[in-house]
């Protein structure tokens, strides 16, 4: 049932026949489904044993590595991962936010929060 929700979500998500203000998706917007499900289910599913191992590891040797050393100073870092996440939200939001709007006008925020029937209509 995912599977089918995943290989047919981008059909409904983008038809060729919609009408009124619907933007279409940027070249970087189109996905193989095929190839990201399976690169999810081998990533994530078989080799989570892998990972919490590897993450337990990690983080004991790092405790140990780090237990007679000075704490390093990250705050310059932390200000441009900060800056990188803001202009990352920014970009979401002025690719979402027309579409938001569009949705709104044409169903109705009800119908927007409380059904999936604006995924697979045509209008």
């Amino acid at each position: 049932m995912a599977y089918y929700f995943l290989k047919n979500f981008y059909e409904r998500t983008y038809p060729d026949n919609i009408t009124g203000f619907h933007s279409e998706p940027y070249s970087f917007e189109h996905i193989n489904v095929d190839f990201w499900y399976d690169a999810t289910e081998i990533l994530f599913v078989n080799l989570l044993p892998v990972q919490i191992f590897g993450y337990i590891t990690i983080c004991y040797l790092l405790k140990k590595f780090m237990k007679n050393r000075p704490p390093y100073n990250l705050s310059t870092a932390f200000g441009i991962w900060s800056a990188v996440l803001g202009f990352v939200a920014f970009a979401t939001f002025v690719r979402i936010f027309p579409e938001f709007l569009f949705l709104l006008k044409r169903d109705g925020l009800r119908a927007m929060l409380c059904t999936r029937y604006f995924l697979c209509t045509i209008v």
